[in-house]
């Protein structure tokens, strides 16, 4: 008996306080997954209406934020070029300019958070919302191009042109995109994955399961875009696989 009327309520023990560290950490993720998602396409597929398109660059063309990457671009890469920003490549100067500026920036904010907001104890509230925020972020993002997998959009099979080139004259990301198109159960199947995990993410319970199917799904694609040779890494293919494998760790409890 007495042990049950010492036992601490899970209300008791959620409003603890957090540890320092944990308070660093915690601000240091809303502030770098939220800019992230807003200068990039993840905030416009999370509020996208049905037969949009939303921006690869995202809000970030917008001012402040253009300014910002011009000002990297010219000052510090010496780069006075247009920037560009439109397409589906993001290893371009405008983004390798903004990748610059935005880890920056999120270690200033997340300072002066934790200056000006350093008596509060914890953000159990805030947690919860942002936890929200985050499922609902990678699940659009599953959804957007897992769709696009299971009806093989994204990876068109080869057209006449392809087929009637030699091989040795194919580009090796041509060759790369060519070889997932020729294998529509293979693209389907990553599709579904996607997809599966997407679904899972929205509901409270599936969560973590949603997480590692999420996670599976992701480092299949990063794989797949570290085979091509040719072609560097884009500056979003790390950012956008660590967002949706560091959900997990927003997913969990802070103790």
């Amino acid at each position: 008996m007495p042990a049950l009327i010492d036992r601490e309520s899970p209300a008791e023990v959620r409003l603890q306080p957090w540890r320092p560290l944990t308070r660093i950490g915690f601000r240091l993720a809303v502030v770098y997954f939220t800019l992230y998602a807003v200068v990039t396409h993840i905030a416009a597929t999370l509020l996208a209406v049905p037969g949009s398109t939303p921006p690869p660059a995202g809000l970030g063309p917008l001012w402040p934020m253009s300014a910002m990457t011009s000002w990297v671009a010219v000052k510090i890469f010496g780069d006075a070029s247009p920037l560009v920003y439109r397409g589906n490549s993001r290893d371009t100067n405008f983004f390798w300019a903004e990748a610059v500026w935005v880890p920056i920036a999120v270690l200033l904010a997340a300072g002066l958070w934790s200056v000006l907001d350093r008596r509060r104890e914890h953000y159990t509230n805030l947690h919860k919302w942002f936890r929200l925020f985050m499922r609902f972020a990678v699940a659009a993002q599953m959804f957007y191009f897992g769709v696009a997998k299971v009806i093989p959009t994204q990876f068109p099979p080869p057209s006449l042109i392809t087929l009637s080139t030699r091989v040795g004259d194919v580009p090796l990301h041509g060759l790369f995109w060519t070889t997932i198109g020729m294998s529509p159960v293979y693209e389907m199947f990553l599709g579904w994955v996607e997809v599966l995990g997407g679904l899972l993410l929205l509901t409270h319970g599936t969560t973590m399961l949603g997480v590692l199917v999420s996670a599976a799904g992701m480092v299949q694609v990063f794989l797949l875009i570290s085979s091509r040779a040719d072609e560097p890494l884009s500056t979003g293919a790390g950012p956008a696989a660590s967002e949706r494998v560091l959900t997990k760790s927003s997913c969990c409890t802070v103790d």
